[in-house]
């Protein structure tokens, strides 16, 4: 994914579980080091069921300021 905000700002990216009822592993925080940021993030499996919902929250930690996420894709696998 693409991030721009500013630098040394401090994001976070965390996953959610049904109308963020329950989040899932610990919150992943990445600095920016300039305008432009690509980084590329992997979470470890989580347990989830069909009707679950998945969300991911991204906050800018350092301040109030918004960020703006170009060029994400988000993945889910099933393994039985």
């Amino acid at each position: 994914m693409s991030i721009t905000g500013t630098a040394a700002d401090v994001i976070s990216f965390a996953v959610f579980k049904n109308n963020k009822d329950v989040q899932m592993g610990s919150r992943v925080t990445h600095t920016l080091t300039g305008n432009i940021d690509a980084l590329n993030l992997s979470l470890p499996p989580m347990p989830f069921v069909p009707t679950d919902t998945v969300e991911i929250w991204i906050q800018n930690e350092t301040a109030g300021r918004d960020i703006t996420m170009q060029d994400a894709s988000f993945s889910v696998h099933r393994f039985d």
